[in-house]
């Protein structure tokens, strides 16, 4: 998924009532993001008053529930009160769907439902929280577990849940932790500060005829064997607090530091071997104000997210912040964002070349824009 669209003629604006077919509402707020296969729409959902920790299932014609399975999670979790339990997406191949539930465990099940199986992979302890999303690629699910002081790269098999193969994230040298610049190290609770904290989601990108699993962890972005866990290259250059997923576009992957103030972005030429700081990082910025939402590729421009402003855009090839930083909208584009604390998404025209988008009432945003 790049966030990008080839329809034409959306929608301005939503609302409650505007430009919306069906409405339902839910248990409560929630940072995960729906899937659609076929007719079917999948989130998962915490029911917090019941300790219950749920997938739900929607008709995607009509909006009517179909099913919302799930487990009874009542052992202490550490989270904020702006992200709520079952902040992880789900992933579905089209016969199960898979979602991970944080300490109460990885799930599967099938389109009925029916839990399939459970894997324990341990509890997590971060005063943040977690939003553990899992990929697919072949017969694995893998998700990076974290951020804790155990996080690790896991894959399970998508039939039986057993483990395939764990890695765990590069670890930064002390240099690179203290040369990182801004970006906090990721919250307190079980987080080891030599290695800083990684919400971030793992992407699968094609490589002259192969796949990797390309990962943004504390200072660094890495790329791994879907197969084996087997790590095939990394490049420095990132810091120790990481919420963003990586983003592909133009043969390159971006990578970008969250955290308080921001922190650098980086982007990395694919191909490559080892350590791969010098010979494919393209460039570096010590500076971009980015938070939760990862950002999206269009036309030679990357446009991340930041809290109630969307920051848009820095034209790819180079990063230049002159001649060649341009706004993803600037010839009618359009960026839509979704508010974490309200449930429309905002889609906003972006005239003219300003920097940053107006603040929308103070709302932060959890999630990448869509152009």
């Amino acid at each position: 998924m790049t966030g990008v669209t080839s329809e034409k003629d959306l929608p301005q604006r939503w609302s409650k009532t505007e430009n919306v077919r069906w409405r339902v509402d839910l248990p409560g707020p929630g940072n995960s993001s729906p899937i659609i296969w076929g007719d079917r729409v999948f989130v998962s959902q915490a029911v917090q008053k019941e300790n219950r920790r749920t997938l739900m299932c929607f008709d995607r014609t009509t909006g009517k529930l179909l099913w919302q399975s799930g487990v009874t999670y009542a052992d202490p979790e550490p989270t904020s009160e702006n992200n709520p339990y079952c902040a992880g997406s789900p992933a579905t191949d089209g016969e199960r769907v898979y979602v991970c539930f944080g300490s109460a465990g990885v799930y599967a099940y099938d389109f009925e439902g029916k839990q399939v199986w459970h894997r324990d992979l341990g509890k997590l302890n971060n005063g943040f929280g977690n939003a553990v999303s899992p990929i697919l690629a072949g017969g694995l699910c893998i998700l990076n577990f974290g951020p804790d002081a155990k996080a690790r790269l896991v894959a399970l098999n998508k039939k039986t849940g057993d483990i395939a193969w764990e890695a765990e994230p590069p670890k930064p040298d002390e240099s690179e932790l203290q040369a990182s610049g801004p970006g906090g190290r990721g919250g307190p609770g079980g987080v080891d500060p030599a290695r800083g904290s990684s919400w971030s989601t793992p992407i699968l990108v094609n490589v002259s005829g192969h796949e990797e699993v390309v990962l943004s962890t504390a200072c660094r972005l890495a790329a791994y064997d879907p197969a084996s866990g087997r790590q095939l290259w990394m490049s420095k250059g990132l810091g120790p607090s990481i919420y963003t997923s990586p983003v592909l576009g133009e043969g390159k992957v971006f990578a970008m530091t969250s955290g308080p103030g921001g922190g650098g972005a980086i982007a990395v030429k694919l191909g490559g071997n080892g350590d791969v700081t010098e010979s494919h990082r393209v460039w570096r910025l010590d500076r971009l104000k980015s938070a939760i939402g990862s950002g999206v590729i269009f036309d030679g421009h990357l446009s991340p997210a930041s809290p109630g402003r969307a920051k848009i855009a820095r034209r790819c090839p180079r990063g230049d912040r002159a001649g060649g930083f341009h706004p993803a909208g600037s010839r009618g584009e359009e960026v839509g964002l979704e508010d974490r604390r309200r449930t429309e998404r905002f889609p906003v025209r972006l005239p003219q070349i300003p920097e940053e988008l107006p603040d929308l009432g103070g709302a932060g945003f959890c999630l990448a824009p869509r152009i």
